[in-house]
């Protein structure tokens, strides 16, 4: 089965011109997975944008990743500033990406490698009165 990336990739797109305008330089790659990545600065910081599982199915018995709710890796070296890093999180938050895992590490390889800690946003706007 092919999956979509679609979305993943527009999400990038989007999130790498808004980082663009706060004056960051950012390289647009994929994942061994075919998943959206971004590189920030020199190999200062990195991001990955993914579909988690979204367990359903479609009506043709497909995967539903297209849709489903994605989450993004960001990996962030020790010298980056507290600013930089805060800007970067902030552009996420507004990429109404609900769930980050937050990476660090002597350097981008490092922090890649580094499992994580899990940040979840509350980014979701309610479809339903309470």
């Amino acid at each position: 089965m092919a999956k979509s990336t679609a979305k993943s990739e527009a999400v990038a797109r989007d999130l790498k011109d808004r980082l663009e305008q706060r004056g960051f330089t950012v390289a647009e790659s994929k994942t061994n997975d075919g998943w959206a990545r971004l590189v920030i600065g020199a190999n200062e910081a990195s991001i990955e944008i993914e579909a988690v599982d979204a367990v359903s199915k479609d009506v043709f018995g497909n995967a539903n990743v297209a849709f489903a709710p994605h989450e993004a890796r960001l990996a962030l070296i020790d010298a980056m500033s507290k600013s930089d890093a805060a800007t970067i999180e902030q552009e996420l938050a507004k990429a109404a990406i609900d769930k980050t895992i937050l990476k660090e590490g002597a350097n981008l390889a490092a922090a890649e490698a580094d499992p994580g800690t899990e940040i979840v946003w509350d980014v979701r706007w309610p479809t339903k009165g309470s």
